[in-house]
């Protein structure tokens, strides 16, 4: 029995450590407690194909005549208890893959059933009530400005024309933290859904 640390698998049997993660996400590789165990039966059928992959590599050597004429013997007990790993090993597969199509097909129905209760908007819809909102909190906040450059003027003993310098002023730059406020939500956004996608990928290739 071998135990390997992630970046120590990697090393010995020459594999990328970005790949061994991929392997270890789908399933064909089993890590518990941090670490790799090579008897575990799903890492055997793993390692099984490895070595296959390495062999088919390797020219086949013509064996003896005398070879080929022995009588083949009987399957000793190691090899019976191999195959029974190996048949273990994909029943466990089996099992994963059909537990992921359930959690799949549980979380598709409960959005479904939350569509129908109304508990989810279409897209435009949010994004109309989003620029409502929006447009509602800078229209407030532009006239408190307002109100604030009037009581300042007059504490200062401003008159008409720098009150509208003032409000002009002021006006100005709330316009350019509104274009920068989108210009920003808008990077945002499109970091948020090429993040969700390229989850969602990982997901569905597991």
């Amino acid at each position: 029995m071998s135990f390997f640390t992630t970046a120590d698998f990697a090393k010995n049997y020459s594999i990328k450590q970005s790949t061994l993660r991929s392997y270890i996400s789908r399933g064909k590789i089993v890590k518990e407690e941090g670490f790799i165990n090579t008897d575990h039966p799903i890492n055997k059928v793993f390692l099984i194909e490895l070595e296959n992959k390495s062999n088919n590599t390797v020219s086949v050597v013509e064996k003896p005549v005398a070879e080929k004429t022995k009588a083949k013997l009987p399957p000793s007990n190691e090899e019976g208890t191999f195959s029974q790993n190996i048949i273990a090993a994909l029943s466990h597969r089996k099992k994963l893959a059909e537990t992921l199509k359930a959690e799949k097909d549980a979380e598709l129905k409960q959005i479904q059933i939350e569509k129908l209760l109304g508990k989810l908007l279409p897209i435009k819809e949010v994004e109309s009530i989003l620029i409502i909102n929006i447009q509602n909190i800078f229209r407030t906040m532009e006239s408190e400005l307002e109100n604030i450059a009037s009581v300042y003027c007059e504490i200062l003993g401003g008159d008409r024309t720098h009150l509208t310098r003032m409000t002009k002023e002021m006006r100005e730059g709330l316009h350019r933290v509104i274009t920068e406020s989108k210009t920003k939500s808008k990077e945002e956004i499109i970091t948020v859904i090429e993040e969700y996608a390229e989850t969602r990928s990982r997901g569905e290739r597991k």
